[in-house]
Order: structure tokens, then C-alpha cells, then sequence
């Protein structure tokens, strides 16, 4: 009579974690594990949260950006955030560029001097523009990316402090 033989397969979680049964390397392999479960979704809220206005580059338009006027439509003022006792405004305005009627937003921290209806010196760059004299404004999402990069850390140094005995056989 034939005798099974049980068929092991070789993975890394056997060969490193099951086998040396380090609890370092496991946490280090879990707290890991956490970093990308917390970054996927953080990258994921940064795109959906942002303003178009919000991903605008900046320094290209006041390079290349066409001069032109605007009419202030509406100011909304972001209550819900505070930077250094200030709210953020975000001013709409209606424009045209190249015949054709457009509006945009700008997003800043400084105290305005126009209010509904005032015309205001903007600069347009393909279908982007800011507006002149006044400093943008922008939440800063790429500090979010702190946070799992933190666990990303200090889980592969733990994962790394866990396999130190099973290179290191002494």
C-alpha cells in the first residue's frame, strides 16, 4: 500500500515567520501590512476631496498664463478649517478665454479686498487660472502620507529585528 506523502509548500510566510516563530518578525509583518491598508485609502480621499482648482500648477501659469479679466460670482469662506486663526475663502469668478465664456475657483488665506461683482486681473494657462496678486491657497494632503509611511517604518524594522535570529544563527 502506498503511503501519502504530505506536500509542503515553501512560502515566505513559512520560512521566515512559521518556522522561526518570531513574534518580531510577525508584528513587523502585521504593523507592514497596516501602512498599505492605511495608505490605499488616504491616497484614494486625496483625489476625491480635492478641488480641480487644487491640483492647478501654480508656477506654470504665472509663466506662461494670459492676462485677462474676471467678475467675482461668488466668496465662500471654509469655516470648518482653521490655519493660524484664519479661514480659507474660495473665490468663483466668471471669465472669457479664447471666446469662449469659463469659470474657475481660487482657494486662499488672504483678506479680500473685492467683494461680489468687482472685476479682478486673472491668468490663464489652458484652461487653469489663478488669480493675480493674491497668494493660493491649498489643504496640504501629501502630509497624510506621513502617517502610513510612520507604520511602514517601524514595521519593516521590526520585520527586519525579527529575522535578525534566523540569518544570524549563533
Amino acid at each position: 500500500m502506498k503511503k501519502e506523502r504530505p506536500v509542503k509548500f515553501l512560502t515566505l510566510g513559512n520560512l521566515f515567520l512559521l518556522e522561526a516563530k518570531n513574534p518580531l518578525a510577525i508584528s513587523g509583518m502585521i504593523v507592514m501590512l497596516l501602512s498599505f491598508i492605511l495608505w490605499t485609502p488616504l491616497f484614494a480621499i486625496r483625489f476625491w476631496i480635492q478641488e480641480p482648482y487644487e491640483r492647478y500648477d501654480i508656477s506654470t501659469i504665472e509663466k506662461e498664463g494670459v492676462r485677462t479679466e474676471a467678475i467675482i460670482s461668488a466668496i465662500k469662506t471654509l469655516d470648518q478649517i482653521r490655519i493660524f486663526g484664519k479661514s480659507p475663502k474660495v473665490i468663483s469668478y466668471n471669465f472669457t478665454y479664447q471666446d469662449q465664456p469659463s469659470s474657475d475657483q481660487f482657494q486662499t488665506l488672504e483678506e479680500l479686498e473685492f467683494s461680489i461683482g468687482d472685476k479682478i486681473g486673472i491668468k490663464v494657462h489652458e484652461n487653469q487660472s489663478i488669480i493675480e496678486g493674491i497668494q493660493p491657497f491649498r489643504i496640504p494632503f501629501h502630509l497624510l502620507h506621513i502617517i502610513p509611511l510612520f507604520y511602514l517604518i517601524i514595521g519593516s524594522s521590526l520585520f527586519l529585528a525579527g529575522l535578525r535570529p534566523f540569518f544570524f544563527k549563533i
